[in-house]
């Protein structure tokens, strides 16, 4: 047997084996090219909502209420004998004023309420006043006011304080009332609306 006819087909699979792997060679090629030899980044469906980062929500501010019977204005001038003992029983809280009937309108005093509390003002100089109050949340100490659900009244009717000086037959006498913020039913001071303006009114004595 001739040797070299062993050999040919030996000779022809590393010829085939060499032609595929030249093949395989050029295709990547060909795709590196394509792509620049790069991986492509997924591009984003604009149809899909995008992804945010929940926001940050800081704490509520507690509500500011001052302690029952503080002072917003304290009362100056001449003082009486009269006495006013003023309850607030609703569920906001209060800012109470005493004015003048006389115009120009002068505040006496305010002071402040909370809700489902009571205060008694002494001293009070004898005259013809009104009532105003505002009711509210959250007090702000620098405007003076309710920063949430401020309404605004006044008495429905005038207070009337009266002295009489003590004789040696009889003691002195005074007016002592008691008002109630909240309407009552049977309650014999009833309460109006009125503009935030009209509350205002009024300089201090």
């Amino acid at each position: 047997m001739n040797p070299s006819r062993k050999m040919r087909p030996i000779a022809i699979a590393k010829v085939a084996l060499g032609g595929i792997a030249l093949i395989a060679v050029l295709v990547w090629m060909i795709i590196a090219g394509l792509t620049g030899g790069k991986t492509k980044t997924p591009v984003k469906n604009p149809d899909e909502p995008a992804t945010v980062a929940p926001a940050i929500v800081p704490p509520e501010r507690p509500a500011v209420s001052l302690p029952t019977g503080t002072w917003v204005l304290k009362p100056r001038g001449i003082r009486g004998r009269g006495v006013l003992r003023i309850q607030n029983g609703g569920d906001l809280d209060s800012a109470v004023k005493l004015v003048t009937v006389s115009i120009p309108r002068k505040v006496l005093w305010i002071v402040y309420i909370r809700a489902h509390e009571e205060r008694t003002v002494r001293g009070i100089e004898f005259g013809t006043y009104l009532l105003r109050f505002a009711l509210g949340r959250d007090w702000d100490v620098d405007t003076r006011k309710f920063a949430q659900n401020a309404w605004f009244y006044q008495a429905g009717r005038q207070l009337a304080f009266t002295e009489t000086e003590p004789t040696e037959d009889q003691r002195g006498e005074y007016t002592e009332l008691r008002v109630t913020l909240n309407e009552v039913i049977g309650g014999n001071l009833p309460r109006v609306g009125i503009t935030e303006t009209v509350f205002n009114e009024g300089e201090s004595l």
